[in-house]
């Protein structure tokens, strides 16, 4: 296991994501681990449910959609 929480932040351009990684670092705690990896839409679009079934939120993710929820 890598992660006790799992967190999504939708980013329109690399450079955003050294935003969103630049204003994280300065707000995470001095104990832990924070990791932070960036995977295109097409790459999470390739998600596979390997146990349980999809929730009723749950959705195919289109290249064109623009928010997590």
């Amino acid at each position: 296991m890598v992660q006790f929480s799992l967190y999504t932040r939708l980013c329109s351009t690399i450079e955003n994501v050294g935003v969103h990684e630049n204003r994280l670092s300065m707000n995470i705690p001095n104990k832990g681990s924070v990791r932070s990896m960036a995977v295109t839409e097409k790459q999470f679009s390739n998600i596979k449910i390997l146990v349980g079934e999809p929730r009723k939120r749950d959705k195919k993710v289109s290249e064109n959609q623009i928010s997590f929820f």
